[in-house]
């Protein structure tokens, strides 16, 4: 176990992510799963673009409207566009914050349009789902941990995505499917704008 903590402070340190969240993944390295095994944390998409040194970066946001959940009103949705200087290219990032303590969501672009595939599925699935009468919980989780699914009780089925790993219910009138294609058509218009 040791030796598992200081290869990640070392690879940690390598790709220069700060102290405060150094600290924070050897404390969940060192909590452990609640299953009794170990928890490894990986760096996720967004730790790991901007680690990257030598090249002059800017970046732009652009809010994000009508993103509601039922638990929680998201108080802020943001594309955020990062652009290379001197190369042009753009990489970009979706931002959910929740909360009084502004928990916050980071969610690659190319995550975005996998949870965007994934949601068509687990609409089929939920209907499915929904007339067995069991209760069961389905999601998808992507590579950064991002969770889109839906718990089934009885003859209902409610949705939820997750702000770091907490759980947040859609309103019901809430069509984040759309709001999710609109968020992708954003950024196609964005990657447009610059060419």
């Amino acid at each position: 176990m040791k030796r598992v903590v200081w290869v990640f402070i070392l690879l940690a340190m390598a790709l220069n992510v700060d102290a405060i969240d150094t600290k924070k993944m050897v404390k969940k390295i060192l909590k452990g799963s609640s299953d009794g095994g170990e928890q490894v944390v990986s760096i996720t998409k967004y730790k790991q673009f901007t680690s990257l040194h030598d090249r002059f970066i800017r970046y732009v946001d652009y809010d994000v409207d009508g993103l509601k959940t039922k638990d929680a009103l998201i108080q802020s949705a943001k594309v955020r566009q990062y652009m290379d200087i001197h190369t042009n290219e753009s990489t970009f990032f979706l931002f959910l914050s929740v909360g009084h303590d502004k928990r916050t969501e980071i969610i690659a672009k190319e995550d975005l349009i996998k949870v965007l595939d994934a949601v068509k599925l687990l609409k089929t699935k939920c209907k499915e789902d929904v007339k067995s009468g069991k209760p069961i919980k389905c999601f998808y989780v992507t590579d950064d941990g991002f969770k889109i699914g839906y718990n089934v009780k009885g003859d209902t089925a409610s949705w939820f995505f997750t702000i770091e790993g907490e759980e947040q219910s859609f309103k019901e009138d809430f069509d984040f499917e759309q709001s999710l294609k609109d968020i992708r058509t954003r950024i196609e218009a964005l990657k447009t704008e610059m060419q």
